[in-house]
């Protein structure tokens, strides 16, 4: 990174199948803002599920799936500020959308309904890093 040219690399950090290094790592222990993505295998969706529920809502949730049965029920038994499958952005193209976490819409004196704007892109678009 070099200030001067407020550039920073695209960075990938993969943890490989190591949960317990993934999960302790700095880069895990706040939001992440910027071209660095951290990378964990996992092998069962249950395994997936547990990590994003064990922690609080993360703001945004990006799951690159092709098959959709895990992706909705991803989608289904998770909450994040936003969800998107298969994509990075379009979330945000939409400026109607709240942003900044799980908000709460006031309905009708004493109804709340929560706002989670989630969507779905194309299979694995093509990331170069």
């Amino acid at each position: 990174m070099d200030p001067s040219e407020r550039y920073i690399e695209p960075t990938v950090v993969d943890f490989g199948t190591d949960e317990h290094a993934f999960a302790s790592s700095e880069i895990m222990q706040d939001e992440t803002f910027g071209p660095i993505i951290p990378i964990f295998r996992f092998k069962e969706i249950p395994q997936v599920i547990n990590f994003i529920r064990a922690r609080p809502k993360p703001l945004g949730l990006y799951c690159f799936c092709t098959n959709e049965s895990i992706s909705d029920e991803i989608l289904r038994r998770t909450s994040s500020g936003g969800a998107i499958i298969n994509d990075v952005i379009m979330h945000l193209s939409n400026n109607e959308l709240p942003f900044g976490g799980v908000r709460y819409l006031m309905f009708m004196l004493n109804f709340y309904i929560p706002i989670e704007p989630r969507g779905r892109g194309p299979a694995f678009p093509n990331l170069v890093f």
